[in-house]
C-alpha cells in the first residue's frame, strides 16, 4: 500500500469513528484542515524543491485549560539535483500536533502553532538507491505563532516564511544556498463532516 493510501485510509477511519462517537451524544464543533508549504532552495549547481503538507485529524488529543491540541499528519514531497546525484523526496509522520494555546497575558486569542519539528528518517531517496533523512519546514512556530481571536472559525492565510540563517533544508545543501518559502492555510472550526478524500481524476468516458 502507498503512502497516500495509508493516508487515506487513515483519515476516512478516523473520521468516521469521531462521526460514530458523535451520533452518541451531542454534536461538537472542532478544527480541521490543512496547510501547504512550497520551498526551493537553491545554489550554484544545486536545486531543490519540496511541497510539505499537514492534515489536521479532527479531534483533540489533550488540552489544559482553555488550550487545545490536535494531532496533525505531516508529509513531504519533492526533488533535487546537485553535479554529482538526484534525490526524490516522500517524507511522513504521524507525530505532530498544532497547538492552539491561549496565554494569561492574552486570554481573548489563540496562539497557534505546531508541537517540536518532525522528521522522516528514511524520507529521502538518493539516486533510486539508498535514504537519508528529511525533516519539516514548519508553517507556524512557538516563538512566531499564528494569532486570532478565540471566537474565530477559520483560519485562511497565506505567507512567506523565512528560513533562519545557517538552517539546511535540502539534502546536500550547500553553505552558500538561499531558500523561498510560501505557505497557505485552510483551517475551519465547526461540525465536521465525512467527505470524499481526494483520488486520482476520472478519464472521461468514450462516446
Amino acid at each position: 500500500m502507498s503512502r497516500y493510501s495509508f493516508i487515506r485510509v487513515l483519515v476516512l477511519t478516523t473520521c468516521a469513528a469521531v462521526l460514530l462517537n458523535q451520533s452518541a451524544e451531542a454534536q461538537q464543533s472542532r478544527w480541521f484542515g490543512s496547510a501547504t508549504c512550497d520551498v526551493t532552495t537553491t545554489a550554484q549547481g544545486y536545486s531543490d524543491t519540496q511541497t510539505h503538507r499537514w492534515h489536521i485529524l479532527p479531534f483533540p488529543v489533550g488540552s489544559r485549560g482553555a488550550s487545545t491540541y490536535y494531532p496533525l499528519i505531516w508529509t513531504v514531497t519533492g526533488q533535487g539535483s546537485n553535479s554529482s546525484d538526484k534525490w526524490t523526496y516522500d517524507g511522513i509522520s504521524f507525530f505532530q500536533y498544532l497547538q492552539f494555546v491561549v496565554t494569561a497575558t492574552d486570554p481573548n486569542s489563540y496562539h497557534v502553532a505546531e508541537g517540536p519539528q518532525s522528521c522522516d528518517t528514511s524520507g529521502t531517496h538518493i539516486n533510486g538507491d539508498g535514504t537519508d533523512q528529511i525533516c519539516e519546514t514548519q508553517f507556524a512556530v512557538g516563538n512566531s505563532p499564528i494569532i486570532v481571536p478565540k471566537t474565530a472559525t477559520q483560519i485562511q492565510q497565506s505567507e512567506t516564511i523565512t528560513i533562519p540563517p545557517n538552517t539546511k533544508v535540502g539534502y546536500q545543501e550547500p553553505a552558500n544556498a538561499t531558500h523561498t518559502a510560501s505557505c497557505t492555510m485552510n483551517f475551519q472550526f465547526g461540525l465536521v463532516l465525512l467527505q470524499p478524500f481526494p483520488g486520482p481524476p476520472k478519464k472521461p468516458r468514450r462516446r
